[in-house]
């Protein structure tokens, strides 16, 4: 739509003074062609924006990676969490858990989403309803990591958080630098 509008002026020549050839690029003839072209490029590009991935926007740009996951029917996740800032941050993971299984779960990630129910302040207490609710079916999980898979690095909003829940940012990062080694912490779950 906006290549449509923007061929339409760049090719049929605007009345004088509507954009100025020397400052405008729509009012430059070669200069309105390759903005066109690169238009044209822009609308071949998929976007795939994953909503759950926006809960830091108003304090980074910079997006944290986000994991959704499948796990087996249990009575129990295995996690413990604690709530700072409305957002649940898990503060433990029991070794023999289904969230421990495969080490995708890490002390300092944040649980967004368990079973279809987005988890806030207000969810605190019922997390155990829930899983309750969703007793003999999988387990979904939406988490926002703690740390950059690619660089390794902690994601900078959650250290604030990890201060203010009294969680060590070098403890949590040695605990996830474990977890992808196969290993896991033997903090007692609550959930």
């Amino acid at each position: 739509m906006l290549e449509d509008k923007t061929r339409e002026k760049v090719r049929k020549k605007c009345p004088r003074g509507v954009y100025d050839p020397v400052r405008s690029i729509l009012g430059d003839e070669i200069l309105g062609e390759i903005f066109l072209s690169v238009l044209l490029q822009c609308s071949r590009l998929v976007f795939r924006l994953n909503l759950n991935n926006s809960v830091f926007l108003d304090e980074c740009w910079e997006l944290p990676d986000c994991l959704t996951l499948e796990l087996v029917p249990s009575k129990a996740l295995g996690i413990c969490v604690t709530f700072v800032g409305g957002k649940a941050i898990v503060a433990g993971i029991k070794r023999t858990s289904v969230a421990a299984e495969d080490g995708k779960v890490c002390v300092g990630d944040i649980l967004e989403e368990l079973n279809g129910n987005h988890v806030t302040t207000n969810s605190h207490g019922k997390l155990g309803a829930i899983m309750r609710k969703g007793s003999g079916k999988p387990i979904n999980l939406t988490i926002i990591k703690a740390h950059h898979s690619k660089t390794g690095d902690l994601y900078p909003p959650i250290i604030n958080l990890l201060h203010r829940a009294r969680l060590d940012p070098d403890d949590v990062r040695a605990k996830q630098l474990a977890a992808l080694h196969g290993d896991v912490c033997s903090d007692d779950a609550l959930m």
